[in-house]
């Protein structure tokens, strides 16, 4: 695995110097084909009103890239406000209600519903198919 990423970690670094070059009009290379290089790559988060803050400024820092090493932003909504979940899903690609996944006493499950956040972790893909990497980050990073 450490090889593919530094394959994918090259070919990005090239296609961000023919985009510099090609902005100001060096060169006429043709680059590469990203595609056949890079792996689709989603990033994960989730949130509960609590911690809505801090989504804002993971999904800002996010936002700022320009030319983004990442296919997707996906979010878990483990109980957000109805306004900032609006705002959330114009931000992401998916917004997600997760289930319960993982066996956790019914008791718990009313006290912390946050708490998928957690039990949703080991079946990204299930939520999410169709990715190659998987990035979780939680929303208070």
């Amino acid at each position: 695995m450490p090889v593919r990423f530094v394959e994918m970690h090259r070919a990005f670094r090239t296609l961000q110097r023919d985009e510099q070059a090609s902005a100001q009009g060096i060169g006429s290379q043709p680059s590469i084909d990203a595609s056949r290089h890079l792996m689709r790559t989603i990033i994960v988060t989730a949130s509960n009103e609590a911690y809505g803050p801090f989504l804002d400024g993971l999904l800002a820092s996010l936002e700022q890239w320009e030319s983004r090493p990442y296919a997707d932003i996906a979010c878990f909504d483990v109980g957000l406000a109805p306004d900032r979940r609006a705002d959330v899903a114009r931000r992401v690609a998916h917004l997600i209600d997760p289930g319960w996944d993982l066996p956790v006493d019914r008791k718990l499950r009313a006290q912390r519903p946050a708490l998928r956040s957690i039990t949703v972790r080991p079946f990204l893909p299930r939520y999410l198919p169709g990715y190659d990497i998987y990035v979780w980050i939680d929303a208070d990073a």
